[in-house]
């Protein structure tokens, strides 16, 4: 299953963002479950097979894991970002979904 919820992608499985399935939809990010159980924020390439990202997860957020990324982020179960900025993860749905809204609010860029 795949919706759109809030304009972000949310997905059952991470298979239908990684495969493609996300890429014709008009959204920055798509948050999607992995087998640990917890919530990933894949940012979006603006084609299939391309390594930009629509919208870069903010650059404060930008290597930072568990309580650093935390208090910067304010997402209490955010637990990474990638230092290029194109994934990050959180313990839950809500924590993800959090996550890739409050990028969209801050652009990418900006701290927070």
């Amino acid at each position: 299953m795949i919706a759109l919820k809030d304009g972000l992608v949310v997905a059952a499985q991470a298979a239908l963002t990684v495969g493609g399935v996300a890429h014709g939809l008009p959204t920055p990010f798509a948050v999607y479950p992995v087998p640990s159980g917890t919530w990933m924020v894949d940012a979006m390439p603006p084609e299939p097979g391309s390594y930009a990202q629509r919208l870069p997860l903010p650059q404060a957020w930008a290597g930072l894991r568990d309580a650093a990324l935390a208090k910067v982020s304010g997402v209490p179960d955010a637990m990474f970002v990638h230092p290029q900025r194109f994934i990050g993860g959180a313990r839950s749905c809500a924590g993800a979904m959090t996550m890739a809204l409050k990028a969209v609010d801050i652009g990418g860029g900006a701290a927070v």
